[in-house]
C-alpha cells in the first residue's frame, strides 16, 4: 500500500517541483487511496526570527527554554506544518544552544539532522546525521545544540503510530520505543528515505504549494512518514547508542549546574563553584569545555546575560529602565555591563528593553 502511495506522491513533488500542472489531473485522485483519511493541514508556519524568545513562543505545541551560550546575532528559521496526528518541523539555528523543553503532549517525538548540520550532544551522547533521535514518553528533553544546528523534528501521536505498526506488521519497531530517551541508528537507506521525505516536505510547505495542503499533505503526513519512521527503527536492532556511564567529570558538571540553578542571581566564583562541584579548578574546566565548549566562568557569565536578557523582554519598558534590572542579577558597572551585553547579543540592552514582546502576527498560518 505504501509502496503504491509513495511512487504517486514521488510524482507530485516532481510535478511541484518543475510546475508541470498538465500531468496532475491523472494522479490527482488515483485509485486504492480512498479509505486514506482526509482533511490536509490544520496549521502550517514558516517563519525567521532575529529574537530567541518570540522563536521559543512561536514553536506551536512544544515548551522550549533556550539559553545562548556563544556571542553574536541570533537568527533562525522555523517551519512547522501539522495534521490533528502528526506534526513535521525544520528549524535552523545561527548561535550554540543550551536546550531545555518538552515535546508536544500525547505525541511520540523524533528528530533528525539534515546531512549538513553538524552534530548535537542530545542527553550526554553525540548525536550525528546518522543517528534517529527518540525523545522520552515524558516529553522532558535537554540537548547542547552548536552554531549552524538544522534538524527535522517528526511528532506522531502514540495511537496513530501503534496503528501504523499493526497495519503495516513491525509491531517489533513499535515495541522498540520505550520511556526512555533512545538513539536509534538505522541503515543507510532507511534513514536517507526519511530525510528525503522530511526534506521535500519542508520545501514544498515552504514554497507554499497549493498541492500540499489538501489530501496529498495528509497522506504524507498521516500515512508515508510513519511507515518510513518504524522502518528506520526496525533496521536499527543492532544499532542503538546506549547512555554512557557517569564519569567524575559529568558528576562535577552535574553538581556545578545543580548549585547553579539554587543561586541564580548570585555571582559566583570559580573557586566556589568548584568547591559545590567536589572538584579540583582543572577538572572542572575540562569538564566544562568538554560538555558546553566553554569555560565555567563563560558558562556563568553566559546564563546571568540570558536571564537578565529574559527580564529584559518581560518588562514594561514605560516604567522599568536597564539598571534596575541589571542590578538584580548583580550587574552594577552598566557602562561594562552594556559593552558585555552588545557584545553577546549584538544589541544594546536599552534595545531589548524596548522590543515589544511576541511578534507573531507575522507568522503565516494555514488552518
Amino acid at each position: 500500500m505504501c509502496q503504491f502511495a509513495l511512487r504517486y506522491f514521488g510524482r507530485i513533488i516532481c510535478i511541484a517541483e518543475h510546475n508541470v500542472s498538465s500531468s496532475y489531473a491523472d494522479i490527482k485522485n488515483p485509485q486504492g487511496l480512498g479509505h486514506i483519511r482526509q482533511g490536509g493541514l490544520r496549521y502550517c508556519l514558516r517563519t525567521s526570527f532575529c529574537d530567541v524568545d518570540d522563536f521559543c513562543e512561536a514553536v506551536r505545541d512544544w515548551s522550549l527554554e533556550f539559553q545562548q551560550l556563544d556571542r553574536g546575532p541570533f537568527s533562525a528559521d522555523l517551519l512547522l506544518a501539522g495534521t490533528d496526528t502528526t506534526q513535521i518541523g525544520r528549524t535552523r539555528l545561527s548561535r550554540q544552544f543550551e536546550q531545555h523543553g518538552a515535546t508536544p503532549d500525547g505525541m511520540r517525538t523524533f528528530g533528525l539532522l539534515e546531512a549538513n548540520s553538524t552534530g548535537v550532544n542530545w542527553f550526554r551522547r553525540d548525536a550525528s546525521k546518522r543517528d534517529l533521535m527518540s525523545f522520552p514518553s515524558e516529553r522532558s528533553f535537554e540537548a547542547l545544540s552548536p552554531p549552524g544546528f538544522d534538524v527535522y523534528t517528526l511528532a506522531i501521536s502514540e495511537q496513530a503510530l501503534c496503528r501504523a505498526a499493526q497495519e503495516l506488521g513491525l509491531e517489533a519497531a513499535m515495541d522498540r520505543i520505550n520511556a526512555t530517551n533512545q538513539l536509534f541508528r538505522g541503515d543507510d537507506e532507511a534513514m536517507r528515505e526519511l530525510r528525503w521525505m522530511l526534506r521535500k516536505l519542508s520545501q514544498a510547505f515552504s514554497q507554499r504549494e497549493p498541492r500540499f495542503s489538501g489530501e496529498w499533505a495528509s497522506l504524507a503526513l498521516n500515512l508515508l512518514l510513519p511507515e518510513l519512521l518504524l522502518k528506520v527503527i526496525a533496521s536499527a536492532a543492532d544499532h542503538e547508542i546506549p547512555t554512557p556511564p557517569m564519569r567524575m567529570r559529568d558528576r562535577a558538571v552535574k553538581r556545578a549546574i545543580e548549585f547553579l540553578t539554587f543561586h541564580p542571581t548570585s555571582i559566583v566564583s570559580t573557586q566556589e563553584l568548584c568547591h559545590a562541584a567536589g572538584a579540583s579548578s582543572r577538572t572542572l574546566e575540562y569538564a566544562f569545555h568538554e560538555r558546553f565548549n566553554v569555560s565555567p566562568k563563560a558558562y556563568m557569565q553566559a546564563k546571568r546575560f540570558n536571564s537578565v536578557r529574559q527580564d529584559l523582554r518581560a518588562a514594561d519598558p514605560i516604567n522599568s529602565n536597564v539598571w534596575e534590572i541589571a542590578a538584580e542579577w548583580d550587574f552594577w558597572h552598566m557602562g561594562q555591563f552594556a559593552r558585555d551585553y552588545r557584545s553577546f547579543f549584538n544589541e544594546l540592552p536599552s534595545a531589548t528593553l524596548a522590543k515589544p514582546a511576541g511578534r507573531l502576527s507575522a507568522v503565516n498560518s494555514a488552518s
